[in-house]
C-alpha cells in the first residue's frame, strides 16, 4: 500500500527524497513537500484550490488536513488531527492536536499553538509565544516544559519516520518511546 499522489488538473505533487508518506496519506494537486518531511497516517493536503508547501523535516501527524495557500517553514510539527487553511506557519512552530487554523492566520517562529485552540485570522502571532484558547489568545511567553515540546517533537517525529523507512532494532524502538507525546 502507498499514498494516494494525485494529480489535480496540470499539477502533480513535487515530493523530494528522504519524505516519509504513510501509506494512508493522499497527496492532490499543488503540493510540495521538502526533504525529510514526514507525512502520517490519515493526513491530507489538498493543493487543489492553492498551494501547499510543507518545509524541510516538518511533520504533518495523523488525520490532519491541509488545504490551499498554506506553508509551513522547515520543523514544524502539525498535530494529529489539526485542520490548517490558508495559513503560514514558521520555522520551528508547534501546532497542537486537534487545532483549528483559519485563513490569514500566521504563526511566529518556535511559537506554540496549544491543543484543541481555534485561531481565526486576520491574525499574525508573534515568535516564541504561547498560544490557547478558542477563539485562541496569546498567553504568554514560551518557556518550560512548553518550550521543550517545540524543540523536540518535530525531530523526535523525523526519527520515527526513518525507522519506518529504514526497519528498527527493538533496542532502537525501546529508544523510540521517548517520542514526545500530546502534542
Amino acid at each position: 500500500m502507498t499514498a494516494a499522489i494525485l494529480p489535480f488538473g496540470k499539477y502533480e505533487p513535487e515530493i523530494d527524497e528522504g519524505v516519509f508518506l504513510a501509506p494512508t496519506a493522499t497527496i492532490i494537486g499543488r503540493v510540495r513537500i521538502e526533504r525529510d518531511a514526514n507525512i502520517w497516517f490519515g493526513a491530507v493536503l489538498r493543493g487543489d484550490l492553492g498551494p501547499i508547501r510543507i518545509g524541510e523535516r516538518s511533520v504533518v501527524e495523523d488525520n490532519c488536513v491541509l488545504h490551499a495557500d498554506t506553508w509551513l517553514a522547515e520543523d514544524v510539527l502539525i498535530g494529529h488531527s489539526a485542520v490548517v487553511e490558508q495559513a503560514t506557519v514558521h520555522a520551528g512552530a508547534l501546532v497542537g492536536s486537534g487545532c483549528t487554523i483559519f485563513e490569514g492566520v500566521e504563526i511566529g517562529a518556535g511559537t506554540m499553538i496549544a491543543a484543541g485552540s481555534v485561531v481565526r485570522g486576520p491574525l499574525v502571532i508573534p515568535p516564541g509565544v504561547l498560544v490557547a484558547g478558542a477563539p485562541a489568545q496569546i498567553k504568554k511567553p514560551l518557556g518550560g516544559r512548553a518550550a521543550w515540546w517545540v524543540k523536540n517533537a518535530a525531530p523526535a517525529y523525523s526519527r520515527l519516520a526513518r525507522a519506518y523507512q529504514d526497519g528498527f532494532t527493538d533496542e532502537e524502538l525501546a529508544e523510540m518511546s521517548e517520542v514526545p507525546r500530546g502534542t
